[in-house]
């Protein structure tokens, strides 16, 4: 699974305080050549209502300085004069904001402004807007060369920018475009995953554990599932570790009546019948006929299975039945998630 860097969500901003706190603070390390633990015991305070996000906007506006600065150059046509360090560093923490801070662009903007007054540098509102909202124009290019880059469609890119900032969105473009590994999920109720993983060894097949997953296991390198031990006897199943995670979180217990609402093709329930083989009912349901045959051939006459075609948006197709304890619907979504498995998405959504 990709492991990519995400955006922290901030503390509740103030109306500047935050900001204006951390522009002082970028000031005098930068400016003054103070430690960052001096500029922050200086001014933010222990009692500060928003001394986190203060924090964070310090801490994060320092780590990207360089290429803070780099975007900010251009917008500015003639340098800041030295009275102004403080305004060209509260310039700095609004440009960190609207590429790293979980918040929407227009409100990092005006809130930034705002912020102007705290520094007692009301009189430069209009520059510090003009330059915000600048940055936000030129920002455009900047997703199309993400595009290019990385081969997504545009408004794939711009959701990931929102959502993950601009490293964060690179590194998420970059692991949808990875090979995505073979991973299986071994029948715990039949064998353990270590001994398994050792008929995988003597199979010549090389394993990892997964790590949110005890069935899962990663091979070094993809194999045709002949090759695997017993796999059409049904102790391993090719599942990625991500769709094991379902079946863990819903925990059946045995007797109980559960149904699998999207169940083709059917890896999720047959992960529930290993879970708990006597579960009193696992119904199978799917919109898709052709795909609701899959989930019959990869189940067999499981005792406790019953499958049923139709649409789990409709409140009918559960109507007669008496209450389950438990249901698993894994929606269809935009899929995003599993594009390194199916990069065609990227061209049907």
């Amino acid at each position: 699974m990709a492991d990519f860097p995400r955006r922290t969500k901030p503390a509740r901003p103030g109306p500047g305080g935050a900001r204006a706190a951390a522009a002082k603070v970028v000031s005098d390390v930068v400016d003054r050549g103070r430690s960052l633990d001096v500029a922050l015991a200086e001014h933010v305070s222990p009692t500060m209502p928003d001394r986190a996000f203060a924090q964070q906007l310090s801490y994060g506006t320092l780590r990207w300085y360089g290429w803070l600065k780099s975007e900010l150059d251009p917008l500015i046509y003639k340098p800041l004069p030295r009275s102004m360090r403080q305004v060209e560093a509260l310039l700095l923490v609004g440009l960190y904001q609207i590429e790293f801070a979980r918040l929407p662009e227009h409100a990092a903007v005006s809130s930034t402004v705002e912020a102007v007054d705290a520094l007692g540098a009301g009189p430069q509102r209009a520059l510090m807007n003009g330059v915000l909202r600048n940055y936000l124009r030129r920002r455009e290019p900047v997703v199309e060369a993400q595009r290019v880059r990385f081969s997504w469609p545009s408004w794939i890119v711009g959701e990931y920018r929102k959502s993950f900032g601009r490293e964060g969105a690179d590194a998420a473009l970059a692991a949808g475009n990875g090979e995505p590994p073979m991973t299986l999920r071994v029948s715990l109720s039949r064998v353990s995953r270590d001994a398994y993983r050792g008929e995988l060894a003597e199979a010549g097949i090389e394993a990892t554990d997964g790590t949110l997953s005890p069935a899962a296991l990663y091979l070094a390198q993809a194999v045709n599932v002949d090759r695997l031990p017993r796999f059409a006897e049904g102790v391993v199943a090719v599942q990625d570790e991500a769709a094991q995670l379902a079946a863990l979180a819903l925990a059946p217990i045995t007797g109980e009546r559960v149904a699998d609402l999207c169940a083709a093709p059917g890896g999720k329930s047959a992960h529930l019948l290993d879970i708990a083989p006597d579960l009193g009912l696992l119904l199978a349901c799917d919109i898709d006929s052709e795909r609701l045959k899959r989930v019959a051939e990869r189940l067999g006459e499981s005792t406790p299975l019953q499958l049923r075609e139709g649409d789990a948006a409709d409140p009918a197709l559960l109507a007669d039945d008496p209450l389950f304890d438990a249901i698993l619907v894994d929606a269809p979504c935009s899929g995003l998630g599993v594009v390194r498995r199916h990069p065609d998405i990227k061209h049907l959504r």
